[in-house]
């Protein structure tokens, strides 16, 4: 069951600057997001957005292709296909990557699911995507590139989280890193819009999520495309947005993937 009229929410919000409108959302989900400067927010996102565009770019000039899978291979990278549940609770597990392992896990059960509601809205054509396998296999690869050789996009900008007279704490923004993927895996496969907004186009629908048992109400979306009650899921010690109930970028040890 779905709301009405969803390729037309879908166009709407895409055209109002979708991209940054969706990553600037997922900033604003980051356990930190409160301690960044207000002056700060606009260029993390856009610095974030850049380096997943430019690591992309380079990648791109290296190798000559753009299939990420191929490109896992040239890199050493292990890439499975998993059958396993990918539903845990109310949380949706799309991928991962072990670092430990170099192994990258896609979950079939999860990107056939979003396959096929992207097929049943009528949303292929807009987005310009059948199969969104390959965005999110796109998208663990530029987290084995953090790993590797980039350094982690959640580190180019410190906060200060904590201050006590000289003891001062910083830390990074973990969502730095999941626009930077995104904005990778966008330029990669020359994707027009962000995968992100395959999320937003659930926006004021209800979706049954398999093997959850239930019908789940996903968050609302205003005009512009941000999240207006995007809820967080504890898990592993780490607050994990829920977007909606979707998670990708998931990395050792925060993930939801069993050791290999």
């Amino acid at each position: 069951m779905s709301s009405p009229n969803v390729a037309e929410l879908v166009s709407a919000v895409l055209h109002r600057s979708a991209d940054f409108a969706l990553w600037s959302a997922m900033l604003r989900e980051d356990p930190v997001f409160g301690k960044i400067p207000e002056d700060l927010r606009r260029p993390a996102v856009e610095q974030a957005m850049e380096y997943g565009s430019q690591a992309s770019a380079d990648l791109l000039s290296r190798f000559g292709e753009a299939d990420p899978a191929a490109i896992s291979g040239r890199l050493g990278v292990r890439v499975a296909w998993s059958d396993d549940p990918h539903v845990f609770g109310k949380i949706v597990q799309t991928s991962t990557y072990v670092h430990r392992t170099r192994t990258i896990t896609i979950y079939r059960g999860s990107v056939e699911e979003m396959n096929r509601f992207l097929a049943e809205q009528g949303l292929v054509q807009l987005l310009r995507v059948a199969d969104v396998g390959p965005a999110y296999l796109a998208h663990e690869l530029f987290h084995h590139l953090e790993d590797e050789t980039l350094g982690r996009a959640a580190d180019l900008l410190q906060v200060i989280t904590f201050k006590l007279g000289p003891i001062v704490r910083r830390s990074g923004i973990a969502q730095m890193s999941e626009i930077a993927a995104d904005a990778f895996a966008q330029r990669l496969l020359g994707l027009p819009f962000a995968p992100g907004c395959w999320t937003i186009s659930r926006c004021g629908s209800t979706t049954r999520t398999p093997g959850a048992g239930a019908w789940l109400p996903w968050p609302r979306c205003d005009e512009a495309g941000r999240v207006s009650a995007g809820t967080r899921s504890a898990h592993a010690g780490q607050q994990i947005m829920n977007r909606p109930l979707i998670l990708r970028g998931e990395r050792e040890p925060h993930g939801l993937a069993s050791p290999l």
